[in-house]
């Protein structure tokens, strides 16, 4: 059994939320989140959607509440802030 994360954040600068996001990879592997793919919004471009897979989803739960994702989001330009009920969504295949 699979379990996924998805996460949709309307962002400031693509570019900026790249390098950001590109940064925060180590933190993401150790609650063991592993990136399947980051996608644009068609309708709304400065929306980014976030995939993930997650090993562990206690782990990935924990991250989500950090403050050190708290701090990457701040860095990435994440325009607001997150609701977990609308702007995450927890997939599995089992």
């Amino acid at each position: 059994m699979k379990n996924y994360m998805v996460v949709r954040q309307k962002v400031k600068n693509l570019a900026r939320f790249q390098a950001a996001f590109d940064q925060m990879r180590p933190h993401r592997e150790a609650a063991g989140l592993t990136d399947l793919g980051q996608f644009c919004d068609f309708d709304e471009p400065d929306t980014v959607i976030v995939v993930m897979e997650a090993a562990d989803i206690g782990k990935a739960r924990e991250f989500w509440h950090s403050a050190v994702l708290a701090r990457g989001r701040e860095a990435a330009g994440v325009e607001g802030g997150l609701d977990a009920s609308k702007d995450q969504v927890w997939l599995t295949d089992g």
